[in-house]
């Protein structure tokens, strides 16, 4: 019989004072051995817990965490400070306080009662694979790293690549419509290194200059380097905003065991289409669950890399 994942609601402090809520997953039945288990740090934007905004549900946190649960996997994920049950304002929020942030989670976890220390590892989708990457760099306590989306090219560089994707999937005359997309992002891009740009006004949707700025100047290639934990890289083949080659650099960089997968119908949002890939498609394929391959490769990889 599967065991049946039991939640609590968790909250801590930042050390600006911000307070973060999220929800600590833990299997059922209780077990009297700490447990192993996962930080989950969602891609850019406003994103609650569970992956979503009040314009998108994608809830990709909570189907890892709720498919972790059934492995005897614990995990923590989190509202970004301004969502949720959340403290702080996200309009002022930085790519670097998200990293802080997710520090702050990190240490968390691994403090709580019935959690084992020495068995804590990460997931990161997009930009928050890029903050995973940063974490497990720089944080002793992270013995296993899984990377979704995960870019490892300066910020700048792959905005430009995921604009260029983008544009040419535009409905209506690819020229025109592509063009415009195009030349809007590089308007907006062009704020990073307008010194008159407000910090807290948007450069691109809800993320502020400060937060594009913070990212755009980030290059995961040293951080990569000092990365001597194992390693899985994930990068679906028609991912419109991460390029899939960039897995084959993260192997390249990462000092330890590495392992990375491009599944060919995968896109970004970790769902798969038979289709050629587009952002409209977006919501479509939202309202379908995240690809259980993924889930299945996910659980597999870190139940035998926590168990080692």
């Amino acid at each position: 019989m599967t065991p049946t994942p039991t939640a609590t609601e968790q909250h801590w402090t930042t050390p600006d004072g911000t307070q973060l809520a999220g929800t600590l997953q833990l299997p059922n039945p209780p077990s009297e051995a700490p447990r192993p288990a996962v930080l989950l740090i969602s891609g850019s934007g406003p994103l609650d817990r569970n992956s979503n905004t009040d314009a998108q549900s994608l809830n990709i946190a909570s189907a890892i965490a709720e498919h972790l649960a059934t492995l005897g996997i614990a995990s923590l994920r989190f509202d970004k400070r301004g969502t949720g049950a959340s403290g702080g304002n996200y309009a002022t929020t930085g790519f670097n306080d998200e990293t802080d942030d997710a520090a702050t989670a990190l240490h968390h976890l691994a403090n709580l009662d019935g959690i084992d220390a020495d068995h804590v590892a990460l997931i990161g989708h997009s930009a928050g694979a890029t903050i995973a990457i940063r974490l497990a760099a720089s944080e002793p306590a992270v013995s296993a790293a899984v990377l979704l989306a995960a870019a490892s090219s300066r910020g700048e560089r792959v905005l430009e690549w995921q604009s260029d994707q983008i544009g040419r999937t535009l409905p209506g005359p690819n020229w025109l419509t592509g063009n415009i997309f195009r030349t809007i992002q590089r308007r907006s891009r062009a704020k990073l290194t307008n010194p008159d740009s407000e910090e807290g006004s948007a450069a691109a949707g809800p993320l502020s200059v400060r937060w594009l700025r913070e990212y755009a100047t980030y290059d995961p290639a040293d951080d990569l380097q000092r990365v001597s934990c194992p390693v899985l890289a994930i990068t679906g083949a028609k991912d419109l905003q991460v390029n899939p080659a960039e897995l084959a650099i993260i192997a390249a960089l990462v000092t330890g065991p590495c392992r990375t997968e491009a599944p060919a119908d995968l896109t970004h949002i970790l769902r798969t289409t038979h289709k050629p890939p587009t952002i409209s498609e977006y919501r479509k394929l939202a309202d379908t669950p995240v690809d259980p391959d993924v889930l299945t490769t996910v659980g597999r990889w870190l139940a035998a890399t926590l168990a080692a």
